[in-house]
């Protein structure tokens, strides 16, 4: 079975935690922004599955597309479309650059169920 979603581009793994070392760590304020504007989905439960995320950037600065996959990861797992991000769940993942969408930054979603 395949799924497709798509969700805002959300901020750099640097950008999603305040706080220091020695201080508790809390979710920043574009890390809230970015959850509000993203859509509910559906809670599919999924249990063995390879990700295919394909990023979309607002401008043609330089962008590191591993620091943005975490926190997209993360929201699949809250959205329970999957069960957990671990490599037991998640056993094959593929970043890639779409292009520029000029001031519309976006992640397309591939999700394909894997044979337990």
């Amino acid at each position: 079975m395949q799924y497709k979603f798509t969700l805002p581009l959300c901020p750099s793994v640097n950008q999603l935690y305040g706080g220091g070392s020695a201080q508790k760590r809390f979710p920043s304020k574009k890390y809230k922004e970015w959850l509000l504007t993203c859509p509910k989905l559906p809670p599919l439960n999924l249990q063995k599955v390879r990700l295919e995320y394909t990023f979309y950037f607002p401008t043609k600065r330089a962008a590191d597309l591993a620091n943005r996959e975490k926190a997209t990861t993360d929201y699949l797992v809250k959205q329970n479309v999957i069960v957990d991000d671990n490599f037991e769940v998640v056993p094959e993942m593929l970043l890639k650059f779409g292009g520029i969408k000029k001031n519309n930054g976006y992640v397309d979603i591939f999700i394909l169920t894997l044979p337990k």
